[in-house]
């Protein structure tokens, strides 16, 4: 990639201001980044990267990135539906690009996906295939908004117990009213009417049932200078479903702390992305998207967000660990067909309940076991027990529900 040499100049000062801020951010998680910044590891990645953010580098537009100057981390990560089980990554400040299936057609503008970084990081289970996940503890301590430290702005786990995890409404159209509603680093939800004159609701996204904040609508609607290959025109900046998914929350104001003051910040969760309104902006940048790529990156590859859980024996418990209300699936072809099943459960302070229920096998000796916990339930771990009243065989599974550390008990 060709710049004139005040473009040039310009993208080594912009390039020093950002390693400047990932060094900061590096050194408050205590993290290294293996791979150093550098050039696409994928054209089909610089072509999606370019359409919108090249313009913005380039300085022919005041907005602010979709996915930030450029990738600072590339590797393949395990995935069950990709070659050999790894698909090709890479991440940005804002997202991280993937190719999941190499084979696709490349002019599909789903060869390269944003991955669903923010469900991830609420719910804490890492998608490692289309229908399985490693259950780990949300982004508990990872602000959603403003500075890594010293900031009590809301976290991603504070948003674990409201937004939407499945197809469903859940709320009803708000458009044309005014946002008052708030949220702290507890997840405890609010309302100030003085935040009320700022903005109002300009959407209603009825597949999870949410609606956007018009600063966020009018976002995703704007038009402006884009690169289409390799060739300036004006259009749509961005496929807004394509680029940040379905929102999974309302939007609500916190206050956050950005570059050590306390502002009072709108912010959404979708699937993918971020996106934060902040009044005292200047026009151009009023909205922005989060750091989410980086948020993602630190969660993904620092162990203390893992949920350890003992092993099964013969038989899979999907998830192994997640919060109390949780549906879980066991599965195991231990048993003859058709055969009833005791199950016996024992619980976090060691009793046990020998007649919790009763299965039956399938005509192939398999079983699925499908049960939901109770909102209520204690916090620790369990363990199932399930014996074949004719076989004699046994299974064990484990799971563990789990708080959020600093946001529930």
């Amino acid at each position: 990639m060709r710049l004139n040499n005040a473009s040039d100049r310009n993208f080594k000062l912009n390039r020093l201001r950002i390693l400047g801020v990932v060094f900061l951010l590096v050194t408050a998680f205590n993290l290294t980044p293996t791979v150093e910044a550098g050039s696409f590891t994928a054209p089909a990645f610089e072509n999606t990267w370019r359409r919108p953010d090249l313009p913005v580098l380039q300085q022919a537009v005041k907005r602010s990135f979709v996915y930030g100057v450029e990738g600072f981390y590339s590797s393949y990560e395990p995935y069950d539906e990709s070659p050999n089980g790894q698909r090709l990554v890479q991440y940005f400040d804002k997202a991280r690009m993937e190719i999941t299936r190499p084979d696709f057609d490349q002019n599909n503008l789903y060869y390269v996906t944003n991955g669903l970084l923010v469900k991830e990081l609420v719910q804490g289970n890492l998608q490692l295939g289309d229908r399985r996940f490693q259950s780990r503890y949300p982004a508990y301590d990872i602000p959603v908004v403003g500075d890594p430290i010293n900031n009590d702005a809301a976290t991603y786990g504070s948003f674990t117990d409201i937004a939407s995890t499945q197809l469903n409404r859940s709320k009803e159209p708000q458009v044309g009213l005014p946002i008052t509603q708030t949220i702290n680093r507890k997840g405890v939800i609010d309302n100030n009417p003085g935040l009320g004159a700022l903005t109002t609701y300009g959407y209603y996204e009825p597949v999870l049932g949410h609606n956007i904040a018009k600063p966020f609508w009018d976002y995703f609607n704007q038009k402006g200078i884009i690169f289409e290959g390799q060739n300036p025109t004006v259009g749509l900046v961005l496929n807004w479903v394509y680029t940040v998914g379905y929102p999974l929350t309302e939007p609500m104001w916190t206050v956050a702390t950005v570059a050590g003051a306390k502002r009072d910040v709108l912010v959404q969760l979708f699937e993918r992305r971020v996106l934060t309104w902040t009044p005292g902006n200047p026009d151009d940048f009023k909205v922005e998207m989060g750091n989410v790529g980086r948020h993602y990156y630190y969660w993904r590859y620092d162990p203390k967000y893992d949920v350890p859980i003992t092993p099964a024996s013969r038989a899979t418990i999907n998830p192994t660990a997640a919060f109390p209300g949780t549906t879980f699936v066991v599965r195991s072809d231990s048993f003859i067909p058709n055969e009833a099943i005791n199950i016996m459960l024992i619980t976090p302070d060691g009793k046990t309940s020998a007649s919790f229920d009763t299965w039956a096998a399938n005509a192939k000796g398999e079983l699925l076991y499908v049960f939901t916990t109770n909102a209520g339930a204690t916090k620790g771990v369990y363990t199932l027990i399930f014996d074949g009243q004719k076989s004699g065989n046994r299974s064990i599974v484990y799971f563990k529900l789990i708080g959020i550390p600093g946001i529930t008990e």
